[in-house]
C-alpha cells in the first residue's frame, strides 16, 4: 500500500488527514461500500487519502487530463474509476447516491457553483459530507474566486447543511439527515 502522506500533490498534511478521517465517517455511517467522489484528481494525492480512510469504496475521479502519479502497483491499489471529462459534463453519467465528495476541480467560480448543483446538492445522501479545497477563510490570493464562492457556501447548499471541521484550506459540510 502506498502511503498517501506521501504522494505528490498540492494539499497540506493536515488536509491530507482531514480527507481520510472524511471517508472513515462516510464509512462509520454508511458501511464500507461508500459511494465517494474526487472532482479535481491531479496527481492524485486526494484520491490516495480518501482511498486510506474508505478501502473498500468506490471511488470515482472526475478531471479534464490524466495526471496521475504512481506506479502500476500504486495506481492498482488505488483502484481508481476515472471519469476524464469537464465535471459540468461528467455529473450527467453519474447515477449512484454520493457519501462523500471532494470538491477541488476547476476554480472559475461558475464551474464551483455548477459542481454544488450538478454533483453536491443533487447527490449527496442525508449524513453525506460535501468537502471543498481552496476555501482560504478570507486570505487574499490568486483564487479569490474560490475563497468567495465557498464562503458562500451555506448559502448555496441552503439550510439542509451544517459546517464540520476543515483543514487549512478546505471547508466540511454535513447534509442534515
Amino acid at each position: 500500500m502506498p502511503d498517501h502522506m506521501a504522494v505528490p500533490g498540492l494539499i497540506s498534511d493536515d488536509e491530507r488527514r482531514f480527507l481520510v478521517a472524511q471517508a472513515e465517517a462516510a464509512v462509520a455511517e454508511f458501511g464500507p461500500k461508500v459511494n465517494v467522489v474526487n472532482v479535481g484528481v491531479h496527481r492524485g494525492a486526494s484520491c490516495y487519502c480518501l482511498r486510506a480512510g474508505a478501502p473498500e469504496a468506490r471511488l470515482i475521479g472526475v478531471d479534464v487530463i490524466n495526471w496521475l502519479w504512481g506506479s502500476p502497483e500504486d495506481l492498482a491499489w488505488l483502484d481508481l474509476e476515472l471519469w476524464l471529462g469537464d465535471s459540468r459534463v461528467a455529473c450527467h453519467a453519474w447515477r449512484r447516491p454520493i457519501h462523500c465528495i471532494f470538491v477541488d476541480g476547476d476554480h472559475a467560480e461558475a464551474v464551483v457553483r455548477a459542481d454544488i448543483r450538478n454533483w453536491v446538492l443533487p447527490r449527496v445522501v442525508p449524513g453525506g459530507l460535501a468537502s471543498f479545497h481552496d476555501a482560504h477563510y478570507g486570505r487574499q490570493s490568486e483564487h479569490h474566486w474560490i475563497r468567495l464562492q465557498v464562503w458562500a457556501a451555506p448559502a448555496e447548499l441552503g439550510e439542509g447543511w451544517v459546517e464540520r471541521e476543515g483543514a487549512w484550506l478546505s471547508r466540511c459540510f454535513e447534509r442534515k439527515g
